[in-house]
């Protein structure tokens, strides 16, 4: 007697399924796209609108266009996250907190480009 494998739904249903899992995966992760923005460093001290301490790594942004906790990275910077907030930070516009002041303005007012990690 021969026997007979079936899968549920045809042979073609694991492909089917996969392809559904993919999509439903793809829809749920937000785009990474590159995009710029101008950034200016600073060099104040004192807490961000998060509460903490200035530091490396801390980016201030406007929250409708990155809100606080979000992850990026800046080319050629490297891994920040967004920590605080600015009355004139509108739109694409990127605070980056520098420890000396001399560092901040050799710095200056610069286009950068900007990926999202995380939101």
């Amino acid at each position: 007697m021969k026997t007979r494998t079936h899968t549920l739904g045809g042979p073609k249903a694991p492909h089917k399924l996969m392809k559904a899992l993919l999509l439903i995966l793809a829809l749920a992760l937000p785009l990474t796209a590159t995009e710029k923005y101008t950034a200016t460093a600073y060099c104040l001290k004192g807490r961000t609108a998060s509460g903490e301490m200035v530091r490396h790594g801390i980016i201030a942004a406007d929250p409708r266009v990155l809100p606080l906790g979000t992850l990026v990275h800046i080319a050629g910077l490297g891994e920040y996250v967004v920590k605080d907030t600015g009355r004139l930070i509108k739109g694409r516009i990127i605070d980056i907190w520098m420890p000396t002041c001399k560092a901040a303005r050799t710095w200056g007012r610069r286009k950068v480009e900007l990926t999202v990690r995380k939101k």
